[in-house]
């Protein structure tokens, strides 16, 4: 059987390794930063290009899919019924943080996520 200066020895040397394999991580995850740098600049600006043109009729669009979208959800939900939206208008949010959280949570409950 082993002593106890060989146990406190393989445990050292053991912690060691283990410390040493995590700075050399550290410094590998470190030196992505400057790896991927030039490839970050360039892929910044071409959105904001593509924001800039589109925003237009952006707000149209938007409004027309969002009515497109609540249409289609309320004609699923009643087949039978026959329906014309004829405006849709968002309320303020009254509730407060804790309760917006709980209707999440009851949503993501009943949806299954």
């Amino acid at each position: 059987m082993a002593s106890g200066n060989e146990l406190g020895m393989v445990t050292v040397v053991g912690m060691g390794i283990v410390f040493a394999v995590l700075i050399i991580l550290a410094l590998i995850i470190f030196c992505f930063r400057y790896i991927f740098k030039e490839n970050q600049k360039s892929a910044v600006n071409e959105p904001e290009k593509v924001l800039e043109e589109s925003k237009g009729d952006s707000d149209k669009m938007m409004d027309e899919e969002l009515v497109a979208v609540i249409a289609a959800a309320i004609a699923d939900t009643n087949p039978d019924m026959r329906f014309v939206v004829r405006s849709i208008v968002r309320l303020p949010d009254a509730s407060s943080s804790w309760g917006r959280i709980a209707i999440q949570e009851q949503t993501n409950t009943r949806t299954g996520r």
